[in-house]
């Protein structure tokens, strides 16, 4: 949940997972294509292009929920620096467009539509 005076705030009211927002922060927020979300479940970390989530972030009481939308899977990882190897380890595999947009793209092609970002 987001506060007028700043950072999410966590429902449990623990302090560590404060914490554990603004490393996440720190870590993600100059990496190209991911993008902070707040809405009332709280602040995700989304990567993906035209607003796709192919992977999320999300802080958790005990570390940092990592999901896969390609493998529609998650799991916890308890310490930020296992997070960021895997991330230098798979972002790459995950960039780029999706699959539907990569769709939707051709047909607006085929449609004539050419002006669009890519």
């Amino acid at each position: 949940m987001s506060t007028p005076e700043g950072p999410p705030t966590d429902p449990e009211g623990d302090d560590q997972s404060l914490e554990r927002y603004d490393r996440l922060a720190r870590l993600l927020e100059n990496r190209t294509d991911w993008r902070l979300e707040l809405d009332e479940d709280g602040a995700a970390w989304c990567f993906g292009l035209y607003g796709a989530a192919r992977l999320v972030i999300t802080v958790t009481p005990g570390g940092y929920r990592v999901y896969r939308a390609d493998k529609d899977d998650s799991w916890i990882v308890p310490r930020l620096e296992s997070v960021a190897s895997w991330l230098d380890e798979h972002e790459h595999e995950h960039a780029g467009l999706t699959p539907l947009q990569v769709e939707m793209k051709k047909y607006l092609e085929e449609q004539g539509i050419t002006k669009f970002d890519s």
